[in-house]
């Protein structure tokens, strides 16, 4: 995946599994296969059973494993759709028709041969967490026009709201997020407790190093988690829910 260009990132993980097999991807509508490196796993979701809820419950967007520079996410955020299911491949499909649509994404006619025409998402009890950047009713800006606080839409917002800490955060002209060292903290998500899930997230990196969204490990028992991490300039890594002690 390269810099500087928009994509849609799709996973699809099923409950209790811990290889490649429980976990579905895709970029930009087109199914990946999904890999395990190494223990702490590139490319495979896996949620601990052990973990208590109260762990998901300082989720950060913007960072992941830490707040030191190597682990802040550098590019622009547009939206995380979340849904503690698993979708349908016709559901995945249509939210990607939307997503793709709603971005203008025009490389997806190479794929599928059409233009999209979905006009929402799907919206019903198993979305959890929407975090849309396009919508100026999610966030509130200083006298400086940057980002000061952001919130999950009307109808999946049980998240709270998260708090900037560290540079600034600015809108863009494309309606995403430009995060340059800036993140947002403070979010409560339950709902990562082990269980099916599928989550959507569209971005495009500035810089291959740090994480869409996670938490620190500073004072976890549980240790870390961190997803969407770029380790390199060719492979978009969903990195393993860490669990044991902090390291």
């Amino acid at each position: 995946m390269a810099a500087l260009n928009k994509h849609v990132f799709t996973i699809r993980y099923q409950e209790g599994t811990t290889t490649p097999l429980g976990t579905d991807a895709w970029v930009d509508g087109v199914s990946i296969p999904a890999i395990q490196e190494s223990t702490y796993a590139s490319g495979l979701a896996g949620l601990a059973a052990s973990t208590p809820e109260s762990y998901y419950n300082n989720t950060w967007i913007g960072a992941g494993h830490g707040t030191t520079g190597s682990n802040l996410f550098k590019g622009t955020l547009y939206d995380i759709i979340w849904y503690d299911a698993l979708l349908t491949d016709d559901e995945v499909q249509n939210t990607h028709d939307y997503l793709m649509n709603k971005h203008e994404m025009k490389n997806f006619d190479v794929y599928h041969g059409f233009t999209p025409t979905a006009p929402l998402p799907i919206v019903d009890e198993r979305l959890r967490w929407w975090m849309d950047a396009s919508d100026a009713s999610t966030y509130e800006l200083d006298t400086n026009g940057q980002v000061t606080s952001w919130t999950s839409k009307d109808y999946a917002n049980e998240v709270g709201t998260g708090t900037i800490g560290g540079a600034a955060v600015t809108p863009t002209d494309d309606k995403g997020f430009l995060f340059a060292d800036g993140y947002f903290q403070g979010y409560n998500c339950p709902f990562f407790k082990d269980s099916n899930f599928t989550c959507f997230l569209v971005f495009k990196y500035d810089d291959y190093s740090g994480s869409l969204f996670g938490q620190t490990a500073s004072s976890q028992t549980y240790g870390a988690y961190a997803i969407g991490r770029m380790s390199d300039n060719n492979v978009f890594n969903w990195d393993n829910w860490r669990t044991g002690p902090a390291t």
